[in-house]
């Protein structure tokens, strides 16, 4: 009986054991199920009232792909936490028009960015970053949009495409007119809109700078001489601009279908556009004056008070200033957008070729007035230099004289030193050259900046001539030899009219390049037209266009020529991808890469050779100090230390008359809105770091994604090489052939979608407390847009992991945008690093499948599509092999090598003419102009 209840007791033990921890383990499971779910349904608010993730830096080796797969769980809109700052995540289209595309005022009053471009880099000329749009009209409803004017809704930045306004929209009058027209109306539209964020612009200037009260009465800093300087017919041009948007608006009120918008421009232009000749002539004067005026302490402090007002959108004056200039010239682009689009023989194309042809006249005018004030002022600058002691003294200021080109240059001299040949010897003495048009003047520097004349010919009859080195032994002007020093030999022969010592002068260069230059600058007494077509215009005084597409090609043409001569060997190619895109920024921005020692070089280069190359492309984004500590552990003090001495050489030696790098042209666009002291070096290191990431560090990646995408599909290597073989045929590809080659554009399009090297690469800073995709946003947060996830989304791509070029080309294989890609070009503005990395990538790739063919390493093994994510997105290691490729295979290396007379070299003065102070000051948003929503601008 016992043992019987003995069990009965065990046995009732052991079932309440089993319940009580059934009971328990139920308990728990239960818990973690309303957890699990919880997770999946909500997450803690941050300070930004959104669903709170956690750390970026928390989410593993791939980020950028967690972070796309929050959104099917999360929402379109998150936030992150980056450092100790908490920042919104963007994963959607919509969020990307909104925040981007549209740019409203609150994104781009936070902008990030420095500011300083060398904008279009197609001319390469330094320009502050702004926009002239206003934000004074408050944000309206769809309801109520209907009742704003034209202007109205322009100046709040709504529905700035011809075929989103509401008029067109309405009861199916898109749908009446073809495609064709469309895109007129579209080119047509963009006039209006742009004359209209120019008046914007105008009245900002004038109510805010111009009728300002502290530049008024005896106590303003402004003279009555320096107000007519600074701001000229200003009023006139403003009221010309008011006219014409008042005629475009009624035109639009009339039909919304406009046809004789370019009848508009003529009328306008023929009756009051000599109002710009007049302000453009006055440039320099105004550049003087607000030179002078920031020196005063006084007038400084007033114009950084009124330049903080809201309504200036943090925007300088001298910025407000140059949109006139800038206007004028970019107007014939507008016009010749709609010309072309318009059929030949009817009244719209002969009313807009009389429209483009009038406005190029006025161009021409303001060109001349404004660059007959320059020259004179340059020539009135160096006759004060000049010293004629012992030649006759010749009145060099002339109204028909200017300078073509001047520089320094080693000369061959004979010593005088006794009556004997054998102790006279050849020496070498540096001469500073002065080419005008007319005549050639040879100097010898003095200290401050003073030049002694030792003698001058008129061009003609001033003979030039190269002298070979196997011309040199035996040469009857040379029986001494040339010292060292003086290579690739030139001599000017003068007319004996002053009877110096010499008429016979030679010279010597440091390349053939230089010396060609030199000899077609003082031989080709032509005349410079004073307008040329301007394609795309940037807004200084510098057009380096030339110099940064040819060093650009030589670049692309060694960079294929040193895969050629890897051919039938197995190789990685990441260290000949970063070692070229290095020394061809390097030299862009700094000139002449040897002026840098190897070391330093060697310890730059690093920055994309090292695993840790990935933090250039987000410094300066966030500021706060985990992220700070952050980029230090990425930038070392030594790299940051050569860069800073960098740029504080450059800034000692820097002249306005001798800009011939990217920073030059920065340094340019600082001193004139800035006194030197004012400009930071700091900023100037902000901003060349900025470069690098655009154009050494992203280039470098995308270019080697496009390697490993064209290996891993040969049968699209091979559609680019017969594209190639077709339009390009023998020649060298070029940067103009871009139009010409869809497919190939495609295909770069497409790896820059797949790859996507910086999926976070665009942040913006909120300036003001706003509503964004349905969120209250307070001030001062920053915004992160998930490219990567945005083109991975399945909702908006067919297969995205998929690489397929054909996304970018329609059914006769034009090149088209698709809706939902994101590209730098969808920018209105585009940063000197974004421009240079598009056309490096081009270039290198277009030469590499032009010259060889690039083959997987073995038949087992081609580059993995897996990437390694330090910030930005890169390749794992991997090998390739060269086969030449045919295409090629008979171009004279003579043909490639003309590229190189373009270049420009140390010494070497440049034959392209030097744009007009207007020409340089056209509105950088023309460089790309493309009113066509469907046509992609690369």
């Amino acid at each position: 009986m016992d043992l019987l209840n003995n069990m009965l007791g065990f046995i009732l033990s052991f079932v309440q054991m089993v319940l009580v921890w059934g009971v328990v383990v139920m308990t728990f499971v239960a818990g973690f199920a309303v957890l699990k779910k919880r997770k999946k349904t909500t997450c803690p608010s941050g300070p930004v009232g959104l669903p709170f993730i956690g750390s970026l830096h928390l989410l593993g080796d791939k980020p950028h792909r967690v972070i796309s797969k929050w959104r099917e769980t999360y929402g379109d809109i998150f936030s992150v936490q980056l450092g100790r700052k908490e920042v919104v995540v963007v994963a959607s289209w919509e969020g990307f028009k909104e925040g981007l595309l549209a740019e409203r005022a609150p994104f781009l009053d936070g902008n990030t960015s420095t500011g300083f471009q060398v904008e279009s880099i197609q001319n390469g000329r330094a320009k502050r970053a702004g926009t002239p749009t206003v934000q004074t009209q408050r944000s309206k409803t769809p309801d109520d949009i209907n009742d704003l004017t034209l202007r109205e809704r322009v100046t709040a930045q709504r529905m700035l495409l011809w075929s989103q306004m509401p008029e067109v929209t309405t009861d199916g009058l898109i749908d009446t007119v073809d495609s064709s027209e469309r895109k007129t109306q579209e080119a047509i539209f963009e006039v209006i809109t742009s004359e209209i964020r120019y008046l914007n612009s105008l009245d900002i200037l004038i109510n805010n700078f111009v009728n300002a009260k502290e530049f008024e009465g005896d106590k303003s800093p402004l003279s009555k001489m320096d107000r007519h300087h600074l701001f000229s017919n200003l009023t006139a041009v403003r009221d010309t601009s008011e006219r014409i948007v008042k005629a475009l608006e009624e035109r639009w009120q009339e039909n919304c279908i406009m046809e004789d918008i370019c009848e508009v421009i003529l009328e306008h232009a023929s009756k009051y556009f000599d109002v710009y000749v007049t302000y453009c002539s006055n440039q320099i004067y105004q550049d003087r004056s607000l030179s002078k005026l920031s020196k005063d302490k006084q007038f400084k402090e007033i114009l950084a008070k009124l330049e903080k007002n809201p309504e200036v959108q943090r925007m300088s004056m001298a910025s407000y200033l140059k949109q006139p200039m800038q206007r004028i010239t970019r107007l014939p682009l507008l016009v010749d957008a709609i010309h072309k689009r318009l059929i030949e023989g009817t009244d719209r194309h002969t009313f807009a070729s009389k429209a483009k042809s009038l406005l190029q006249k006025i161009v021409k005018k303001c060109n001349e007035g404004a660059r007959k004030m320059e020259r004179t002022e340059q020539m009135v600058e160096i006759s004060n230099q000049l010293d004629f002691n012992n030649v006759k003294k010749i009145p060099l200021i002339s109204g028909s004289r200017y300078l073509v080109t001047q520089g320094q240059v080693p000369s061959v001299v004979v010593t005088d030193a006794g009556s004997l040949p054998r102790k006279k010897r050849a020496i070498r003495k540096l001469r500073h050259l002065f080419v005008f048009n007319d005549i050639v003047m040879i100097t010898k520097r003095k200290k401050d900046d003073k030049y002694v004349v030792l003698d001058y010919g008129a061009r003609p009859p001033i003979k030039v001539s190269e002298i070979d080195k196997n011309q040199i032994s035996g040469h009857e002007k040379l029986p001494l030899g040339v010292p060292s020093g003086c290579d690739h030999l030139f001599a000017l022969t003068f007319a004996d009219e002053h009877q110096t010592k010499n008429d016979y002068y030679v010279f010597g260069c440091e390349s053939v390049v230089a010396r060609e230059n030199w000899v077609q600058a003082i031989t080709k007494a032509e005349e410079i037209n004073e307008y040329e077509a301007i394609g795309n215009i940037c807004s200084e005084t510098v057009d380096m266009t030339k110099e940064i597409e040819n060093q650009i090609s030589l670049a692309s043409r060694d960079f294929a020529d040193d895969f050629r001569v890897m051919e039938d060997e197995t190789f990685d190619p990441r260290t000949l991808v970063t070692r070229t895109t290095f020394k061809l920024v390097l030299s862009l921005l700094f000139g002449k890469k040897s002026d840098i020692s190897e070391t330093d070089q060697q310890v730059l280069s690093s920055l994309a050779l090292d695993e840790n190359v990935g933090f250039m492309s987000l410094w300066g984004k966030f500021d706060s100090k985990g992220y700070r500590r952050l980029k230090q552990s990425a930038a070392t003090p030594e790299q940051q230390d050569i860069l800073r001495n960098i740029i504080k050489e450059q800034k000692e030696s820097f002249s306005k008359s001798k800009v011939t790098t990217i920073l030059d042209c920065i340094l340019q666009q600082c001193y004139s809105s800035k006194t030197e002291e004012t400009v930071s070096d700091e900023l100037l290191l902000k901003e060349v770091k900025e470069i690098f990431g655009s154009a050494y560090e992203t280039a470098s990646l995308y270019i080697l994604w496009t390697i490993v995408y064209l290996v891993r599909n040969q049968e699209v290597q091979t559609n680019m090489r017969d594209e190639l073989r077709n339009i390009v045929a023998d020649r060298p590809v070029s940067l103009d052939d871009r139009q010409s080659l869809p497919y190939t554009m495609a295909t770069l399009l497409e790896v820059q979608r797949i790859a996507c090297v910086d999926p976070f690469f665009l942040s913006r800073a909120i300036g003001s407390n706003c509503a964004f995709q349905g969120c209250s946003i307070p001030k001062d947060t920053s915004v992160l847009f998930n490219i990567w996830g945005l083109h991975h989304n399945e909702t908006y791509w067919t297969d995205p992991l998929q690489f397929d070029p054909s996304r970018f080309l329609d059914e006769t294989n034009q090149l088209i945008k698709p809706e939902h890609f994101f590209h730098v070009s969808s920018m209105s503005r585009l940063s000197t690093g974004d421009n240079m990395c598009q056309m490096m990538i081009f270039m290198f790739i277009a030469r590499l499948v032009t010259l060889v063919s690039v083959q997987p390493s073995d038949e087992d093994k081609v580059p993995s599509e897996d990437e390694k994510y330090m910030f930005t997105i890169r390749p794992e290691p991997f090998k390739v092999n060269v086969e030449g490729s045919p295409l090629m295979a008979s171009t004279n290396r003579r043909q490639s090598s003309l590229l190189r007379k373009g270049a420009l070299r140390k010494g070497s003065p440049s034959l392209k003419k030097t744009p007009s102070p207007v020409e340089s000051l056209a509105d950088s948003t023309s460089s790309n102009i493309s009113t066509d929503p469907d046509n992609l601008t690369v």
